[in-house]
């Protein structure tokens, strides 16, 4: 979602990462600010711990650097690319 050039549902192999993710959506537009991409995951039900809030994690990651290319992503990740601020 965002500031990629085709942003859109992909489908991905085991493994592969952000960064693999963010050069299938054809990169980031002029407005991408690179340094927050953030990465929504829900937690899957037998790593959940009891207390209620604890079904999702944000994980925030620089498109620019060797950080996003190490988040490996999971089913259901949702990636966002913020837009630059005014």
């Amino acid at each position: 979602l965002g500031e990629v050039l085709r942003p859109g549902t992909y489908e991905l192999r085991p493994g592969e990462t952000a960064a693999d993710l963010l050069r299938a959506a054809g990169g980031l537009t002029a407005l991408a600010a690179t340094q927050r991409v953030q990465i929504e995951r829900v937690v899957p039900p037998g790593q959940r711990g009891s207390a209620a809030g604890n079904e999702r994690v944000v994980l925030d990651v620089a498109a620019t650097d060797e950080a996003a290319a190490a988040v490996p992503l999971v089913n259901g990740d949702v990636v966002r690319v913020f837009r630059i601020a005014e």
